[in-house]
Order: structure tokens, then sequence, then C-alpha cells
């Protein structure tokens, strides 16, 4: 159900937008249709970049969906729902801005559009949830990673740490050894950089 309603926002999205760019192209100020100032052109620009990358991760999630992804699915479910549905909440809101005070007029159907982006972001899971299942999804995908190649994430790190504590310190010894001689320190460091290279 959750990539439905993120395709819900995705249509609620792109509704928003086309009433906020119809209304900047008739509405004049100055002498001139709003959609000509560059705050209100960074506005809609922005609105249909968010808007085309919420398109795109359900396009991705419908995908994973119909190939069977198994377990990947839950996660590109969730993060399409949150996504798509904060995407929308966010259009909406920069609509009801381009319209002004004639945003929250019921005469105008931006505010239905206002409405209903944020309803999209509660039903069939809070978009607090949704991040919390995305959050656990990477938890395992990490746990399950390191657990194929035999080593925890406390291990490795470790074993980072007893090969380049030792290298800066080799390094500081030789920068105090070789001081007047610049180019020696560059042959130095560079011989320890490629013999610890090797060794990783």
């Amino acid at each position: 159900a959750r990539p439905g309603v993120a395709a819900q926002a995705v249509g609620a999205a792109q509704g928003a937008l086309d009433l906020a760019m119809v209304y900047a192209n008739r509405r004049q100020q100055f002498g001139a249709p709003i959609s000509s100032f560059q705050m209100v052109q960074k506005m809609l620009a922005d609105m249909a970049m968010r808007t085309e990358a919420a398109r795109w991760l359900v396009y991705a999630t419908a995908g994973a969906l119909d190939q069977g992804q198994g377990s990947a699915v839950s996660k590109m479910a969730a993060m399409a729902k949150c996504f798509a549905t904060d995407v929308a909440m966010e259009v909406a809101t920069d609509a009801v801005q381009v319209f002004g005070g004639y945003g929250f007029m019921e005469d105008y159907p931006i505010a239905k559009f206002f409405r209903d982006a944020k309803i999209l972001q509660i039903y069939e899971g809070t978009n607090q949830v949704q991040r919390l299942v995305i959050g656990r999804s990477l938890t395992k995908e990490l746990k399950d990673y390191a657990g194929h190649l035999d080593v925890t994430v406390e291990a490795a790190v470790t074993h980072q740490c007893r090969v380049f504590r030792p290298l800066q310190r080799e390094v500081a010894d030789a920068v105090d050894e070789y001081v007047h001689d610049p180019p020696a320190i560059r042959g130095f460091v560079q011989q320890v950089v490629e013999t610890e290279r090797i060794a990783v």
C-alpha cells in the first residue's frame, strides 16, 4: 500500500505545481506576470525538481515490486512513501505561497491540495515510522554485510586505527628528522603510503 500512497503524493505534488504555474503566469504584479520574478521562478524550479525526483523513486519502487526483489522492496516502499509525501507537502506549501492570500480560500483548489498533502504524510504509516523502517533496514543490511565478510564494524575500525596510527607517527618522526630537506620528506611519505596501501 505504501507505493500506492507514494504515487498519490506524486500526483498531488504535480497537481499543485501545475496550479501554481498557471496562476503565476496569469497573476499580474507591477505590470508583469509574477512568473517573471526570479524568486517565483526559483520556487517553481524547486517544486519541479522535487516532484520529478519523487516520481522516479516511485517508479524504481514499482520496478522492484514487479521484479520481486524481496526484502529490498520494504525499504524502497518506505523510502518512496516518506520522500514522495514530504515532497507533496513541500510543493503544496510553496504553491500556496505562490497564490498568496488566495491560497487559503476555498474558492481556489490549491487549498484542497494543501490539505491532501498533509494527510498523505500521516496515513498508511506516518513518515516518522517510515524513517524507522528505513533505518532498521539499513542496520540489518550492514549487519548482513559485516557477517558476510566475517568481520564486525568495530573490528574494522580497530584495524584501521592499528594501520594508520603508526603511519601517522612515522610521518611525524620523518618530518622532525628531515625538516630541512623537503624532497626527502616527500619521498619518505610516498614510500610509507605505498607500503601501507599494499599491506591494506
